[in-house]
C-alpha cells in the first residue's frame, strides 16, 4: 500500500466519534515516538506512551509501524517536500468530511500510516532540528563499537542534575539528613546521617542511565538496585512514603535486591502495574519497545497488581502485563538477569529481541536491509566485549551485518 509519492495522499477516515478518537490517539503516539527516537522523551511521556501501547492492539500496531526503520526513512525523506500546516488542515478535513461524502472504514489497514504522516507534518520543525542536514552526511563504514559502561545522571531534590560519569568519587550531596556519595565501582550510596537523622524528610531523587549506560544504587534501607541501559527510577531519599518504601521505575529495566522489613513493604510502581514485596530479589523490564511489562522473581514472593488483576509470583516465574491483564509463566531467571551480571544470555531468542538489547547497550541504531530474519538463537557473550564480538552469535547462523556511521549516528545494518 503506497502512503506517499510526489505528494502526500490522505485517506478518508470514517467520521464517527469513536473513530475520531482513534485517529487522535494515533497522532499522539506518533508525537511520542518521534521524541523517543530523538532521546527526548520525559518520564511522564514515557509512562503515557507505555499506557497507550498497552490499551489496545490497534495502538500497539501503530507503535510498531512507526518504529520500522524503512518506514521512518521514507517519512523523513517525504518531510523535505511536505507542507506541514497544509497537510494537517487536509487531515482535519478528512476526518470531518462533508455530509454528502460517504465515509470509508479503513482504520485497521491505514491507521499507522496516517499517524506517521500527520505526525511528520505536525513535527516537521522539530524533526529538522534533530535530523539537520543528514542527507549531506557521508556514510562511513566503521570497524567496531565499544560497549557501554557506568554512566548515569542524578537529579537532586533541589533541581540540580549531576553527571555521575564526571563526578569525583566521594560525597556528592547532603540532603535533609541523607548523605549521597559515589564509589569507584559505579555505585550511588545513600546513608542516613545519624547526627541529622531528625532532619530527614521526604524529598525525591531521580537517577537515569543513558543508552550505553548502567549504574547501581544502594538505598538507605540497604536495598540495592541495578539499572540497565536507558533506565530511570525515582525514589524518596528517606525511602519512606507514608510508612512504605517506595520507588517508581519510570522506564527501562532494573534488578532489585530488597532488604527485609516486614513493617515497611517495598513498593515498585511503573506504568501499568505495581509490585509489592517485603524482602526478595526480582527484575522488572519496562522498556517501551518491548511488548509487555515483565517482572521476574528469583527469590521470595511478590504481588503484581494491575488496574484489573492481581497475581502472586513464586521464584522462577515471570509475569507479563499487557492491557492491564497479567499472564504468569515459568522462565529461565539466569537469562533474564544476565545483564546485571555482565552478560548477554539468549535462549531461543529471535533476532529483533537480541538486537533491542544490543542497541541499548552499544548505543547503536538497528536497521534491517530486507526481511527480518526469523532465526531463534541461543548463546551468551560478555557485555564488556566490543560489538563485533557480540555479533558473532548472529554470524554463526548465517546472518550478515554491516557497521556504518552517518554523521554522529552509528548504525548496524542486518542483511
Amino acid at each position: 500500500m503506497v502512503l506517499w509519492a510526489n505528494h502526500v495522499v490522505l485517506l478518508v477516515i470514517n467520521h464517527s466519534i469513536m473513530q475520531h478518537k482513534k485517529e487522535l490517539t494515533a497522532i499522539r503516539i506518533g508525537k511520542l515516538v518521534i521524541k523517543e527516537l530523538a532521546g527526548q522523551l520525559s518520564p511522564a511521556e514515557q509512562a503515557e506512551l507505555q499506557e497507550l501501547i498497552c490499551t489496545t492492539e490497534e495502538n500497539r500496531l501503530v507503535y510498531k509501524e512507526l518504529l520500522r526503520e524503512e518506514k521512518r526513512n521514507g517519512l523523513l525523506g517525504e518531510l523535505k517536500r511536505f507542507d506541514g500546516n497544509a497537510a494537517f488542515d487536509r487531515f482535519t478535513n478528512k476526518i470531518n468530511p462533508p455530509a454528502n461524502r460517504k465515509p470509508i472504514k479503513l482504520w485497521l489497514r491505514i491507521a499507522a500510516g496516517i499517524a506517521a504522516i500527520v505526525t511528520i507534518a505536525i513535527l516537521s520543525t522539530y524533526l529538522f532540528q534533530k535530523q539537520g542536514s543528514s542527507d549531506q552526511n557521508i556514510t562511513q563504514t566503521i570497524k567496531d563499537i565499544s560497549p557501554g559502561g557506568n554512566f548515569a545522571t542524578l537529579k537532586l531534590a533541589d533541581g540540580r542534575t549531576i553527571s555521575l560519569k564526571d563526578q569525583q568519587n566521594g560525597t556528592i550531596s547532603k540532603e535533609s539528613g541523607i548523605n549521597i556519595s559515589k564509589t569507584s565501582d559505579g555505585q550511588l550510596v545513600y546513608t542516613v546521617d545519624q547526627k541529622d537523622q531528625s532532619l530527614a524528610k521526604e524529598v525525591y531523587n531521580t537517577i537515569t542511565t543513558p543508552v550505553g549506560g548502567q549504574y547501581q544504587v544502594l538505598l538507605p534501607d540497604h536495598s540495592t538496585v541495578w539499572l540497565n541501559a536507558a533506565t530511570s527510577i525515582t525514589y524518596a531519599t528517606t525511602l519512606n512514603k507514608q510508612g512504605k518504601r517506595w520507588v517508581r521505575l519510570e522506564s527501562g529495566e532494573a534488578y532489585f535486591e530488597i532488604a527485609k522489613d516486614k513493617a515497611h513493604p517495598f513498593i515498585v510502581s511503573s506504568s501499568g502495574q505495581e509490585v509489592t514485596v517485603l524482602g526478595t530479589h526480582f527484575n522488572i523490564n519496562n522498556y517501551s519497545n518491548e511488548n509487555a511489562i515483565k517482572t521476574t522473581l528469583l527469590e521470595g514472593s511478590v504481588k503484581i497488581q494491575s488496574s484489573s488483576s492481581t497475581k502472586v509470583l513464586k521464584p522462577g516465574q515471570q509475569s507479563a502485563v499487557t492491557r492491564n491483564q497479567i499472564k504468569v509463566t515459568p522462565v529461565d531467571t539466569e537469562a533474564v538477569v544476565a545483564w546485571k551480571n555482565g552478560l548477554f544470555v539468549f535462549n531461543e531468542a529471535d533476532v529483533p529481541a537480541i538486537m533491542r538489547q544490543i542497541s541499548r547497550w552499544y548505543n547503536v541504531e538497528v536497521q534491517y536491509s530486507g526481511a527480518i530474519p526469523n532465526n531463534l538463537i541461543s548463546g551468551g557473550i560478555e557485555r564488556n566485549s566490543n560489538l563485533t564480538t557480540a555479533m558473532k552469535m548472529l554470524e554463526m547462523v548465517g546472518i550478515k551485518y554491516q557497521l556504518v556511521q552517518v554523521g554522529d549516528t552509528k548504525k548496524i545494518i542486518i542483511h
